[in-house]
């Protein structure tokens, strides 16, 4: 039997959209959806903000600052990078750094990583960026929105919308803010964009590494909600969307399954299903 219990850490934020500490640090960060990044010691939330930039964020339908990850060397180099959806409606995912205060970034150190346009519709934006144990940074983008996928970007691998994608930025320059990982399976930018590691999610708004292997929450459309699990390894899945959702065929279309790469775990919306 598993018991599930929840405890109050801190009240009185404005739409906390994510949750992080630094390795070996006890201070909590949380992203506001507005545009800031809060502080919180010991259940108590610092009235100065780590990071203020609501005059660059878009929150229409769901956007927002939506999440951050610390830079693996953050100790030494005071890097942490954020995934926010900016004011002309693109993902954005931008680097700061921590200033001579370790409670206060340098608002004015922000270089920007990488802008993936989202022009169409106000959902389906994705929201996390992670380092992984490889030491690059992921990022999951959503399909860019709209019932089923109109676009059909999530299948496109000429577009990043809809995608897992993987970015060395261990020597990010305003030249060069990220580089390719030598393993990433579109690395010659032939048969797709070179910072693709997966294709075929819808939004994977949330996902989760334990030790090298990574899970990915995709949100479904209208019966299921399902789960892919993967080693950092395995780089070029295409987890199907939108011609699968979950298990089941999505629309009655096409519903060819061939070198598409079924969830995990899947489960529809019903209550029965629960």
């Amino acid at each position: 039997a598993l018991a599930l219990t929840t405890l109050e850490v801190v009240t009185g934020l404005d739409n906390p959209s994510w949750l992080i500490s630094p390795p070996g640090d006890t201070r909590l960060f949380v992203t506001e959806r507005r545009g800031r990044v809060r502080i919180v010691e010991n259940g108590v939330t610092r009235g100065a903000p780590f990071l203020d930039i609501i005059p660059r964020v878009g929150f229409e339908g769901e956007g927002g600052l939506l999440s951050l990850a610390f830079d693996p060397q953050f100790a030494r180099n005071g890097y942490f990078y954020v995934y926010y959806i900016d004011l002309q409606r693109n993902i954005t995912i931008e680097r700061f750094t921590v200033g001579q205060n370790p409670a206060l970034a340098d608002p004015t150190s922000g270089l920007v990583i990488l802008r993936v346009p989202h022009p169409d519709f106000l959902n389906h934006m994705g929201g996390q960026v992670t380092f992984g144990p490889d030491g690059y940074l992921y990022l999951g983008t959503g399909d860019g929105g709209g019932a089923g996928d109109p676009s059909g970007n999530a299948r496109n691998l000429q577009v990043l919308l809809g995608k897992m994608l993987r970015l060395d930025v261990s020597r990010s320059t305003i030249a060069q803010p990220y580089a390719i990982p030598p393993d990433n399976p579109y690395r010659d930018g032939v048969a797709g964009r070179p910072e693709i590691w997966a294709s075929g999610v819808r939004n994977p708004w949330r996902f989760s590494f334990d030790g090298d292997r990574l899970y990915i929450a995709d949100v479904g459309q209208d019966e299921r909600e399902e789960v892919n699990i993967a080693a950092t390894t395995q780089a070029g899945l295409n987890y199907g969307w939108n011609v699968m959702e979950g298990v089941a065929c999505y629309g009655a279309g096409n519903c060819d399954r061939n070198g598409l790469t079924l969830p995990a775990y899947d489960y529809a919306h019903g209550l029965d299903d629960v």
